[in-house]
């Protein structure tokens, strides 16, 4: 399961480097020219801009509930406490997991 998470956390890192660069040069190289008249005319390839931009907050997402599903399942509740008990206030968890935990949940907010 760990290897599958690692690949998939791969290729959306190498989706968000690429479209980033498709972005750029896109923006440097997307015009034509209009006939003789030293004017020029964008193209509206915006697929890639759009993918751009929802790579990282798919990436930081993933990220975020792959951090929080390994802490409150690396860290045995007590049988009676809910695990979205423990999500939402941070209980029963050491300093450093409650730390993570909180600071990505500000990231959210």
């Amino acid at each position: 399961m760990n290897r599958i998470v690692k690949h998939a956390f791969c290729i959306l890192w190498l989706i968000g480097v690429g479209t980033s660069c498709a972005v750029f040069s896109g923006a440097v190289q997307d015009y034509i020219e209009i006939a003789d008249t030293k004017h020029c005319l964008r193209n509206k390839g915006w697929t890639a801009l759009s993918v751009a931009f929802m790579d990282p907050c798919l990436f930081d997402t993933l990220a975020y509930v792959a951090i929080t599903w390994k802490i409150l399942t690396t860290h045995r509740l007590e049988p009676h406490q809910s695990c979205w008990r423990a999500f939402w206030r941070a209980e029963a968890l050491p300093r450093l997991s409650r730390a993570l935990l909180q600071s990505g949940q500000q990231y959210y907010l």
